[in-house]
């Protein structure tokens, strides 16, 4: 239903392009999220049909991150816990 990366520069370009062509091939992934391990911003890319249509993009000026696949709200303070600039 979900599958959360963190985003390396060495593996990227695999996570934001390779990645997000082939997951829609798994009927049963609702959402596809990238973590920016340099910044607060966390992507979720939600199935569409047959493709991740819609792209909900968070960043420092929100408060949490919303996984509906999961039925959650997950604080972006907890996943930026213990990350230093």
């Amino acid at each position: 239903m979900l599958v959360v990366e963190v985003l390396l520069p060495s593996t990227e370009n695999i996570d934001r392009r390779e990645k997000l062509l082939n997951y829609p091939k798994l009927a049963s992934l609702r959402e596809y999220v990238l973590v920016s391990p340099d910044a607060v911003r966390v992507e979720v890319f939600r199935r569409a049909g047959a493709a991740f249509g819609e792209v909900a993009i968070y960043g420092a000026e929100d408060t949490g991150v919303e996984l509906i696949s999961v039925d959650a709200v997950v604080p972006l303070a907890e996943i930026y816990a213990g990350v230093t600039g």
